[in-house]
């Protein structure tokens, strides 16, 4: 029907005939192709408040709190990526599909003691080498037990997937808390392993609290099927500053708690609940030594000693293993203690006086004849302290 002014009725033409109305965003939906690898999805979101996405064909959706003027990014629940610039003006979303997280979803299972990933921070005085980031077993590298005082060390970031579907490791993220933080500082940047190289979220650095936050990556395109599966990976880096000396310092990993930042596998829909995902802590100390065997100066006129982790090698006399200014019936038992293999009293460079001037590294006979001597007045090595 025709109105006054030429106008139409909704949903008529000119000669009354009905049409049918199409939605131009149904339309566009519809010319929507299924995802394959490398593909990527672009949408600009007019809603600075709160923006969604929902990529049709996998179900991909995205659903988060904006904030203007703030860049972040997500891992959806096909393993995939968003990544999001935000501006007063709305939010841009792309999305980035990775070829081995389009595998067929399967049901993830723990293992015999409930846990599906497990992430192990790992002190290390010098940094892995990026030919060593996947080390074969059940077992992560070794964590330094004592880093060097006044010096730059790593917190490194090792993962392993124990679990079923053995599809291997998509991304891992955690985040790394020390306690001590009146000995060490964080350095940013993060050193990221070429494993798990893509940056989705921006780490959070809180020195003054003992925190980073957001620390991880996912892996690359095209993805390694089975990363983590039977080994450990290196995931990232944190760079440490020791400011001070101390032991029992304690650094753990705990949960990302970040929607967009998750820990996921390989063809699985959502991120691996936190619940089955065991977090582990290590335990270090900033130093030059953790007893007075790290101090050894291979020199039986000196007393080498650790204190809050700093060595010093004073001089003393000659068969004064204990360093109490007299050779006595005392360091004649520390000798003994020493030959049955016992340093509780007395640590065994301070017992190790023959032969002249450092010691063999061994506790005889011979040393004890030398404590003797000492006791006897006789300087069997010609010690500037005497006897």
């Amino acid at each position: 029907m025709q109105l006054p002014g030429g106008a139409v009725r909704k949903g008529e033409t000119a000669n009354g005939e009905t049409r049918k109305e199409e939605n131009p965003l149904r339309t566009q939906k519809a010319r929507r192709e299924e995802p394959s690898p490398g593909d990527e999805y672009v949408a600009t979101l007019r809603a600075p408040s709160s923006v969604a996405l929902s990529l049709e064909g996998r179900g991909v959706t995205a659903k988060r709190e904006a904030r203007a003027g703030r860049s972040t990014a997500c891992v959806d629940k096909t393993g995939g990526r968003f990544d999001r610039t935000m501006s007063p003006m709305g939010t841009t979303v792309k999305k980035r599909v990775m070829a081995a997280v389009l595998a067929v979803p399967s049901f993830i299972v723990s293992d015999a003691r409930g846990q599906v990933v497990r992430v192990a921070p790992v002190v290390r005085q010098t940094a892995t080498p990026e030919g060593s980031t996947r080390v074969a077993g059940a077992t992560p590298p070794a964590s330094a037990v004592r880093v060097a005082a006044r010096s730059t060390f790593y917190v490194e970031i090792w993962a392993t997937q124990p679990g079923a579907p053995p599809d291997g490791l998509a991304c891992v993220y955690v985040d790394l808390g020390y306690d001590r933080t009146d000995l060490m500082d964080s350095s940013p940047p993060l050193q990221a392993s070429g494993l798990f190289s893509i940056n989705v979220v921006t780490p959070v650095f809180d020195d003054p609290s003992g925190a980073v936050g957001d620390i991880g990556g996912c892996q690359p395109i095209p993805a390694i099927a089975g990363l983590g599966v039977g080994e450990w990976v290196l995931v990232d880096r944190v760079p440490m500053t020791a400011i001070g000396t101390g032991s029992n310092i304690t650094v753990s990993v705990s949960d990302a708690n970040n929607v967009f930042a998750g820990t996921s596998i390989i063809g699985q829909l959502n991120n691996v609940p936190p619940a089955t995902i065991d977090f582990q802590t290590r335990l270090f100390a900033i130093g030059d030594c953790l007893t007075a065997s790290d101090c050894d100066d291979n020199d039986v006129c000196t007393h080498d000693a650790c204190t809050a982790g700093l060595c010093g090698n004073p001089s003393r006399l000659y068969g004064d293993v204990n360093n109490d200014g007299n050779i006595d019936i005392f360091d004649v038992l520390c000798a003994l203690d020493g030959f049955a293999g016992v340093f509780s009293v007395c640590a065994m460079p301070n017992v190790d006086l023959a032969p002249c001037p450092g010691g063999d590294g061994l506790i005889d006979i011979f040393d004890i004849l030398a404590v003797l001597d000492g006791f006897a007045g006789v300087n069997g090595c010609g010690c500037p302290a005497g006897p």
